[in-house]
């Protein structure tokens, strides 16, 4: 076997630089849902962002204007009619265009007016359905990066359909507005990691057909301690990987597995923490560190903030994998690429925020719990990925401020498949003998489509999929 697939490889290291605030995953973006693009920021951390849609969401996508595309017409006044170049492509480029491509993993290539055309009736029906685009945070609650192409506008169908029932016009190319690319990758990597050797997936678990999750140990071959300021996803097979999420772990805390290079079944998420439980995760020892779905852009941390990576310290990836290949996958070799320092102020560190030890009963329609915890110290909130698993309905995280309560995120709906990391222009800062709650609702009854157990049974708190989380994972440093 070659080498280079089992050495880490350490780039040329640039002059380092100022920082700026981008966002990485996560959480996971996904296929069928929508991307959020490159933005900087004055104060602060803004790592990832990920999510991921299931193949029978795969299919179809939806769409947003940009605010230079709304000016022009609305199907509601009396300027001029909707044209192609003018106002439906932007707002398919950047609402679609991270999946319904040429290659992509969505259906249908939605740079083409045809296509879209044809696809107008299916795409007004997720909509209307909340399936495209898969659920995210509300941005009323606070804006978060990449929020303008993560949420649709209220008249998305409308502006759609009119354009459809006008005849689909294209208008002049000279209308275009192009949108402004995603920056999914880091300009000046010193550190790059890939799988410990190609992969090809076999989609044979037959409870999960056209996905499998499957998790590599990645070493980074470093002697010294170093800091991570900013990170980004080197994807090999677009149509294959449907997200990634990364960990941190002490090599002694790897699960056992007899094959490295072919890594190990995943698909419950247990690895969260390391020999230390919750508390490794608060001192920032192990725990997951970012996500990564299509549209996701690159994580960049400002100033001098970073995640600290020890020697015995190696990277667990987990790979979503998505069958968009009709049945023949070829070997994927994905990894990473970081940007790395060796010292950072602050560390930034992934804690965990929810309950545990709860029970939701067999046929509970909207079974709600709620953790809250009183801060001892000052910190500042980078970044919150929300984390439920199939019966989730919908969250909301706050903090107290003086007594007056701010909201961090929040949906009344929730996808497992679409799982992001919702990272902010600039750090929340929270006050020592501030509250922080995290809530979420479940849906444990026959009218939930995705219900793992039917009948339903009661089910408790647990890191299997069949069982239930729920927890914001936020992204912060102590002050």
């Amino acid at each position: 076997m070659p080498t280079s697939y089992l050495r880490p490889v350490r780039l040329r290291r640039a002059v380092p630089s100022l920082l700026v605030l981008g966002l990485a995953l996560v959480g996971a973006g996904a296929c069928g849902t929508d991307a959020p693009e490159q933005a900087t920021a004055s104060d602060g951390p803004s790592p990832v962002d990920a999510s991921s849609a299931p193949p029978t969401r795969q299919s179809l996508s939806e769409t947003d204007v940009p605010h230079s595309a709304r000016s022009t017409g609305t199907p509601d006044d009396e300027g001029p009619a909707l044209t192609w170049y003018r106002d439906i492509s932007p707002m398919v480029e950047r609402h679609c265009g991270s999946c319904h491509v040429e290659g992509g993993q969505g259906t249908g290539d939605f740079t083409d007016p045809d296509t879209v055309s044809a696809f107008s009736p299916a795409m007004i029906n997720s909509v209307h359905a909340r399936r495209m685009p898969p659920p995210a945070s509300d941005p009323e609650c606070r804006e978060y990066i990449g929020a303008d192409r993560w949420v649709a506008p209220p008249d998305f169908t409308e502006r759609l359909q009119a354009w459809v029932d006008d005849g689909a016009p294209l208008g002049s190319p000279e209308d275009h507005v192009p949108v402004p690319p995603i920056a999914m990758r880091l300009d000046n990597p010193d550190l790059e990691v890939r799988l410990p050797a190609p992969y090809r997936p076999t989609f044979s678990d037959p409870a999960n057909p056209g996905n499998e999750y499957r998790c590599f140990v990645v070493e980074h071959g470093q002697d010294e301690t170093f800091y991570i300021r900013g990170m980004a996803p080197v994807i090999d097979r677009e149509d294959l990987v449907h997200h990634i999420v990364l960990f941190k772990a002490r090599r002694d805390d790897v699960p056992a597995h007899d094959d490295w290079n072919a890594g190990y079944d995943c698909i419950d998420m247990t690895f969260f923490v390391g020999s230390g439980g919750v508390g490794d995760l608060l001192s920032g020892d192990s725990g997951m560190i970012s996500a990564w779905a299509p549209g996701s852009q690159a994580v960049h941390f400002a100033d001098d903030a970073g995640i600290r990576m020890d020697p015995d310290h190696v990277f667990i990836m987990q790979m979503h994998y998505f069958d968009g290949s009709a049945g023949n996958p070829q070997p994927d070799l994905s990894g990473y690429e970081f940007i790395t320092a060796d010292s950072a102020r602050p560390n930034i560190i992934m804690a965990p925020f929810g309950p545990t030890g709860f029970r939701i009963p067999a046929g509970a329609e909207n079974h709600t719990e709620a953790f809250s915890i009183t801060m001892p110290l000052n910190l500042h909130l980078h970044g919150v990925m929300p984390h439920m698993h199939y019966l989730g309905q919908s969250y909301h995280m706050w903090f107290t401020e003086r007594g007056n309560e701010q909201c961090v995120v929040s949906s009344d709906a929730y996808d497992f498949d679409n799982q992001l990391t919702y990272m902010f222009e600039e750090p929340i800062r929270i006050r020592a003998g501030s509250e922080i709650g995290f809530r979420c609702t479940w849906n444990n009854s026959p009218s939930n489509p995705n219900l793992v157990h039917d009948p339903p049974v009661e089910v408790r708190y647990g890191e299997r999929t069949d069982e239930e989380m729920c927890f914001g994972f936020a992204l912060i440093s102590i002050n």
